[in-house]
């Protein structure tokens, strides 16, 4: 699967299990930000187990310095701006924070409203130093 979402990919499926088959991304599928599954892919970038970390709030899982791209993301759909890419900073289980690109979808998958999410590419902090202007702690 491309590290994009698109329209053909999203009917392909209907069911959280089929997004999961379908992508060898780090993904989390998102139910009114509570994060209903979560791969190992994304669960090991952050030192979890992916049991650790479904059903908990996925702001838990964001670290300080991602907090306002998360809500200039969520404030731009509020306005009907498309807004389905942006960087953030994931926090892992030991407290280090993991800068990342995050590609994003909404869709219907087991008769719910959820937001399908790819990490696109986890960066080194160096990286995201650099090309970013961000200090990481």
């Amino acid at each position: 699967m491309t590290a994009k979402f698109d329209n053909e990919f999203q009917k392909e499926f209907q069911t959280i299990d089929a997004f999961f088959e379908k992508t060898s991304d780090s993904a989390i599928v998102l139910h009114r930000w509570i994060i209903k599954k979560a791969n190992q892919q994304f669960a090991t970038q952050l030192n979890y187990k992916a049991n650790e970390i479904e059903n908990k709030n996925f702001i838990d899982f964001i670290g300080p310095s991602g907090i306002e791209s998360i809500e200039k993301h969520y404030l731009d759909q509020l306005k009907g701006v498309e807004s389905s890419m942006y960087r953030t900073v994931f926090l892992s289980k030991d407290g280090k924070e993991i800068p990342a690109t995050v590609s994003t979808t909404i869709g219907n998958i087991d008769g719910e409203r959820v937001e399908m999410i790819l990490i696109t590419k986890w960066f080194t902090s160096i990286f995201f130093i650099i090309f970013c202007g961000c200090q990481l702690k």
